[in-house]
């Protein structure tokens, strides 16, 4: 699976597709009905942004100040998590990520913070500040390392300060390793190659790669997107798809 952000809501008909690595090979393409994605949409209740864990059996996804965890074969909600309020307000989340085992649920929120809780209770095991709080630049895109020892975090753009909005934490004891600066306006998906340490971010007008460990901010590829890319995936051979305005670009990476 390639896309596992909704961010509007469903009107109209959409369009199913399958496609192989090969240009242009089209597997399969099925027209699914507007009333039974709405009726799909009403039973999981998500509003804005969901994940699927590696083996397909559990849906995180955000509602209002809430995270809701689904079984996915029956649509079974399993636990409603409600995130920490911060001191002088009430906080929510923005992105969510299971672990790569699926026993633990990362969860971005508004305020800049990330909570850890345990699966499949939904019981809050940790929580750190990812980014100072600021108001409407939270914590927008969070994903894992293929092997679970971390954690990387991206950011709505702070007003004349570029603070490394791309950062690389240790999930042990919540160190930070790596802080990337340079990117263009928020940060909208993160993506760790499961082939290697390759991460890509896409933001607002570009998409950039960068091998994680080497002490560099320049990134191994950059490309300028009009309208930003969305949405990144690798799959588990390395290959990464990528939205590119309103087409999906595949990456052979050496």
């Amino acid at each position: 699976m390639y896309y596992q952000r909704a961010s509007q809501p469903v009107f109209g008909s959409y369009s199913a597709k399958l496609w192989g690595f090969q240009p242009r090979n089209q597997l399969h393409q099925s027209i699914i009905a507007a009333s039974d994605v709405a009726r799909f949409c009403e039973t999981i209740k998500i509003t804005d942004t969901f994940t699927v864990s590696r083996d397909g059996s559990l849906v995180a996804g955000t509602l209002m100040r809430n995270v809701l965890l689904y079984e996915t074969r029956g649509g079974t909600l399993l636990e409603n998590i409600r995130i920490p309020p911060v001191a002088t307000h009430q906080d929510g989340p923005m992105s969510v990520a299971f672990s790569p085992n699926g026993k633990s649920l990362a969860v971005g929120t508004r305020s800049g913070k990330v909570h850890y809780f345990d699966l499949p209770s939904g019981s809050l095991r940790q929580s750190f500040a990812a980014y100072p709080e600021v108001f409407g630049a939270g914590c927008a895109s969070v994903t894992f390392s293929p092997d679970g020892r971390f954690l990387v975090t991206g950011r709505r753009p702070v007003k004349g300060a570029d603070i490394g909005l791309i950062r690389v934490w240790r999930v042990s004891d919540g160190k930070m390793l790596i802080a990337y600066s340079g990117t263009i306006g928020s940060i909208r998906t993160l993506s760790w190659n499961p082939k290697n340490d390759i991460l890509a971010a896409g933001d607002d007008a570009s998409l950039r790669l960068w091998k994680v460990g080497e002490n560099t901010q320049t990134p191994v590829l950059m490309q300028k997107i009009s309208h930003g890319s969305y949405c990144t995936a690798f799959s588990a051979e390395g290959m990464l798809a990528a939205t590119d305005n309103s087409k999906v670009v595949i990456y052979k990476l050496q």
